[in-house]
């Protein structure tokens, strides 16, 4: 139970991350990264949705890839946002 709580709340940050990295004007994704991100934001959508369609527990192995994954969506974010990256680019 917890597990499932751990993954849906991972694929939910994960799901958000990607439709920001999507949306945003100041990201340029170009057409193959809006493609891939947009698949990745499916898969997060669909599996927070499979333990309810399916009614299936997570194993804590995949909880944990999932935070694990969200923990680096999250540093991607961060890293866009901040202003100084410009300097840090070039």
């Amino acid at each position: 139970m917890i597990a499932n709580l751990i993954t849906a709340l991972a694929d939910i940050i994960i799901l958000a991350l990607c439709l920001w990295a999507v949306l945003d004007k100041r990201v340029h994704t170009r057409f193959i990264g809006t493609l891939l991100l947009s698949c990745f934001g499916i898969w997060a959508f669909f599996s927070v949705l499979k333990v309810y369609w399916l009614g299936r527990p997570e194993s804590a192995l995949m909880a944990i890839l999932n935070v694990l994954l969200a923990f680096v969506a999250a540093m991607i974010y961060l890293f866009w946002r901040d202003p100084r990256k410009k300097e840090r680019l070039k």
